[in-house]
């Protein structure tokens, strides 16, 4: 087939299940044939770009353009039809994945689109999330163009972000059949965040002091000490009323979507990590294994005897190994500050634990153990 009148279709407009279905009906209806479709949702909006052969109708464009404008009226989807002439690709094409990850700050998108124009590299699709601290970019670009070898612009790229706090991936073979990757969390605070802890420390009156001296042992020996004899179902029921801010659930879906495997590691107790990342769909997990007596299921106020602390390297090893992967291939996302949670952001049950210290189930000094079970240590 000959194509002679093409013409591009694209629009946004609130998403709806079947809006491709029924635009694609009626131009199917009028002889239309779409020869290209790109579709896209981002946060409930809908995004359509579509391009038409009308070589085997007899409309003219201004026919054309009616229907496509009742069918905008019909869906709501803001959609316009221009002239589209072709440009032909040429044998020299060659294309690179660019993946750009790490801590979230200002200026990235900028800084990485003005550095690939200096060397003439075309970005021919991008896809960004940007949520609860941390920064995902995957760009597709054309580097058939390119003024420089390729790794002058891995080596320049790699040291341009590496000075924003950004680690830059990149795949030359099989561009479109993107590798496994893993990114991991690994939260060295406490993930009850500051306006929390704050909140809990006002209203049951309790010892700063004495909960900062908890949250600074990163062996958790302390906290595990101050658990002794609390019932595992009164700290699963604080655990399974834990839900992560919107925001955080945005972020690990698209990242899950765009095909990353996710891992956590946290000084906050395993009960919490494993029921926090089921919650979330991440895959590897691990925390600080606080004993519970099979007989009672009460906390035995000690760390279970096989755990030698959290050994980060051997267990990014482990991830890595189970995974197939290659070692670059998995991304370590820190806190940058004390204050700052990277990715996860837990919101927990406030009102909870203080009606289970209001009704003396949990006395002060227990109150600030449960606190600091959710992750010791600090980002100086």
């Amino acid at each position: 087939m000959t194509c002679e009148r093409l013409y591009s279709i694209h629009g946004t407009g609130p998403d709806t299940v079947g809006l491709v279905g029924r635009i694609a009906r009626e131009i199917a209806r009028h002889n239309g044939n779409i020869v290209d479709l790109r579709q896209d949702v981002l946060h409930g909006l809908f995004i359509m770009y579509a391009v038409v052969d009308l070589s085997e109708s007899p409309m003219r464009i201004d026919e054309f353009a009616g229907i496509i404008k009742r069918l905008s009226e019909d869906t709501g989807i803001a959609l316009r039809v221009d002239n589209y002439t072709p440009i032909a690709r040429t044998p020299e094409k060659k294309n690179m994945l660019l993946i750009l990850l790490g801590n979230d700050r200002m200026g990235i998108i900028a800084s990485i689109a003005q550095l690939l124009g200096n060397y003439s590299i075309n970005i021919e699709f991008a896809r960004t999330i940007g949520r609860e601290g941390v920064f995902l970019m995957e760009l597709m670009t054309d580097i058939s163009l390119c003024t420089i070898p390729l790794d002058n612009v891995k080596s320049t790229v790699g040291s341009s972000m590496a000075q924003m706090g950004i680690k830059a991936l990149f795949q030359t073979d099989q561009v479109f059949n993107k590798k496994k990757r893993v990114l991991l969390f690994d939260i060295e605070l406490n993930l009850m965040d500051d306006s929390q802890r704050s909140e809990m420390v006002r209203q049951a009156g309790l010892d700063g002091a004495d909960l900062n001296r908890l949250l600074s042992d990163k062996t958790g020996t302390s906290v595990a000490k101050r658990l002794e004899g609390l019932p595992r179902a009164t700290y699963d029921s604080i655990v399974a009323a834990v839900h992560a801010t919107s925001d955080t659930v945005e972020l690990l879906q698209t990242l899950k979507i765009m095909g990353y495997v996710l891992g956590l590691i946290s000084s906050a107790s395993s009960i919490f990590v494993e029921r926090l990342s089921s919650k979330l769909g991440i895959e590897h997990c691990c925390g600080i294994p606080y004993g519970v007596d099979d007989d009672t299921q009460c906390f035995t106020g000690s760390i279970e005897s096989d755990f030698n602390g959290i050994d980060r390297q051997r267990i990014i090893a482990g991830i890595v190994a189970r995974e197939g992967i290659a070692y670059e291939d998995a991304t370590i996302i820190n806190a940058e500050t004390r204050n700052s949670l990277p990715g996860i952001h837990p919101v927990f049950n406030i009102g909870m634990m203080l009606d289970l210290y209001n009704r003396h189930s949990v006395s002060k000094p227990l109150l600030n153990a449960l606190i600091a079970s959710f992750g010791t240590g600090n980002v100086e």
